[in-house]
């Protein structure tokens, strides 16, 4: 006698796949549906554009739902339309795929809004996953300005999504202890789970084998003298720590130590202040890179520098960086990151100067156990299960 399974609705960004790099959002759905899958019956709603996360889905006999109305053809003009949009397809989805379970995945101001509108009117469970703190994000721009409006409004509509979902689930310890006290959620309907570790960095041929290849491969690329020390950085806004690089790179020029460092950015605003600065010959700017170009990346590097203002979440590039062998420096961090790192990172940028000099020993941080592929997964099975079966 077949038992039919149960169905499960995940609702993506569009834009997933395509994006910067593979994101935490692409291997965080592949997972889910490498796990869920053997159990349940996984739709995909929200791919608007043809990349390497629909056939990896394939795998698992994952149904891909394309949209019923595009958007991402309209640019900049995208974001004027992305909520109603996700509304619509979230809602039109549904009701052909009649879902046991609703789940964001992404975009939880656009996708969580749909999930929840959709759940309320046609009766389905809704769960919302997230490891963005989108009222700590208002806080670094002007209300004054469309940007810092444009994101007190999405923190407005988070935190209506996430105290309305049927559940909610989240990455770290001081993450749910923050979303449960922010947004008074029951702690029986809102739970934590670490995501997934992206383990294909180690196993992936096209990235570069060894360690020692990449630094050579990078020395090469940028013509870099073998003394020379190099940092990677990896944000353009104030709440990423680019301040904290800034401050970093007038104290190396005044050691006058030998290093660059390679800074992912498209802000116009950052490459202003480098210049006004004097900095030029210390920065080089690098335009968001593909998965295998970020590997080589920080495979090459000598440091990765990580600096956060926001607590929740690990730090997607931290993780990865551990599993290519990369030495994190590891500034100031709160939340997620601090208990991830322990007590394995730096609270003055003199230590920061003294450790690239060599003067200080490396500061050595490790995935911890619980981050374990196989806990995780019965981690999410279970809790999967109690909800569907509830």
């Amino acid at each position: 006698m077949n038992i039919k399974k149960k169905k499960i609705l995940i609702k993506v960004t569009s834009s997933i796949g395509t994006s910067m790099i593979s994101n935490a959002e692409y291997h965080t759905l592949f997972y889910f549906c490498k796990w869920l899958s053997k159990d349940c019956d996984i739709v995909v709603s929200g791919i608007e554009t043809q990349s390497q996360i629909i056939e990896d889905l394939k795998k698992f006999n994952v149904k891909i739902k394309k949209p019923f109305l595009k958007y991402l053809f309209l640019k900049r003009f995208k974001y004027l339309f992305h909520i109603p949009i996700s509304i619509i397809n979230t809602f039109i989805d549904a009701t052909f795929a009649r879902p046991n379970l609703l789940v964001c995945l992404g975009g939880v101001f656009y996708n969580g809004l749909g999930i929840v509108i959709t759940g309320k009117l046609l009766g389905f469970k809704t769960l919302v996953r997230s490891a963005e703190d989108h009222d700590g994000l208002a806080q670094f721009d002007s209300i004054f300005s469309f940007i810092g409006l444009y994101a007190r409004f999405r923190a407005l509509i988070s935190k209506f999504v996430i105290r309305n979902s049927d559940y909610f689930l989240t990455v770290g310890e001081w993450s749910i202890a923050y979303f449960r006290k922010k947004y008074n959620l029951s702690y029986l309907r809102s739970f934590m789970i670490p995501g997934p570790v992206d383990n294909s960095i180690c196993i992936q041929k096209s990235f570069y084998k060894t360690t020692l290849e990449s630094k050579i491969k990078l020395k090469e690329n940028y013509k870099l003298e073998s003394k020379y020390k190099t940092i990677l950085f990896i944000g353009s806004r104030p709440y990423k720590g680019t301040k904290n690089v800034f401050d970093l790179l007038i104290k190396l020029k005044k050691s006058n130590i030998k290093i660059k460092i390679l800074w992912i950015s498209t802000s116009e605003e950052i490459r202003i202040r480098k210049s006004a600065l004097n900095l030029n010959s210390y920065v080089k700017i690098i335009k968001p890179v593909n998965r295998d170009d970020l590997v080589a990346l920080l495979k090459g590097v000598d440091f990765l520098f990580w600096s956060t203002h926001l607590g929740v979440g690990y730090g997607q590039i931290m993780l990865e960086s551990i599993l290519c062998g990369t030495e994190i420096i590891c500034f100031n961090p709160i939340g997620d990151a601090k208990y991830l790192v322990q007590d394995n990172f730096y609270s003055h940028l003199d230590q920061v100067v003294d450790r690239i000099k060599g003067k200080k020993a490396a500061k050595k941080i490790y995935l911890p156990e619980f981050m374990n592929e196989k806990k995780l997964c019965n981690q999410h099975i279970d809790l999967f299960k109690k909800i569907l079966e509830s």
